[in-house]
């Protein structure tokens, strides 16, 4: 019997060094001299997928749409770009998409100038990472205990069933796990000085062949956590 659970105690200890470590929570960070009461508006930049080289488009668009979705359910004011530079435009007198085309970084330099006009904060959110890998599971043998009966009759002839149990060795097959790791980046920036207020890295991993999942929960962690922050 000891032999037994030395060799369950080895096959234990193989299987877990391929499993997936479980990963730490968000690391988060906030200026702790910005006074996140104050935010009540936001412009939300469209989700940057481009380092994370997710090349699926369709998956790519349900995931910018969740997320566009998901941050909607910030408890802030969320002015769309196109409506701030609208605003900027029907101030100046001018037409900010076309100074977009024709001189961009003028362009960019009106709207960091003008901005805090009409938002507190503005937010990006980059997905860094999004890789798929394989986990290999050798083969093993496992001993486990199964129940059984025995019927049998006494000398007159009455029936009785007995429960007895026995240890059994059960065969494992090698077999292969999709998993995937995801890496988010979330940055907060002050809209007139252009400060970075607040971060979060979420990294996430797990068996699965869909990211679709884990980064919808890692954009509602995001927006629980800075809703909580501002405490709206």
């Amino acid at each position: 019997m000891k032999r037994i659970t030395i060799i369950m105690t080895t096959i234990i200890s193989l299987m877990l060094l391929h499993i997936p470590s479980a990963l730490a929570d968000p690391i988060d960070w906030s200026d702790p001299h910005y006074d996140f009461k104050k935010v009540t508006t936001a412009l939300v930049y469209d989700l940057d997928i481009e380092d994370s080289r997710l090349h699926n488009g369709v998956l790519a668009k349900r995931i910018s749409a969740a997320y566009e979705k998901d941050t909607s359910k910030l408890k802030l004011n969320i002015m769309p770009l196109k409506k701030i530079n609208d605003k900027i435009s029907l101030k100046h007198n001018f037409d900010m998409d076309e100074l977009y085309l024709t001189d961009p970084d003028e362009a960019t330099k009106i709207f960091k100038d003008e901005a805090g006009e009409y938002i507190d904060v503005y937010i990006t959110a980059t997905m860094e990472k999004c890789h798929e890998y394989i986990n290999h599971y050798p083969a093993y043998t496992s001993w486990e205990t199964e129940s059984r009966w025995h019927t049998w009759r006494d000398r007159n002839g009455n029936s009785h069933t007995d429960r007895y149990y026995v240890t059994v060795p059960r065969f494992h097959p090698a077999h292969d796990e999709t998993a995937i790791m995801v890496k988010m980046h979330y940055q907060v920036y002050d809209s007139k000085s252009h400060q970075l207020v607040y971060e979060r890295e979420d990294v996430r991993e797990r068996e699965t062949d869909d990211p679709q999942g884990m980064l919808n929960r890692s954009f509602e962690s995001f927006v629980n956590a800075f809703n909580k922050l501002i405490k709206k």
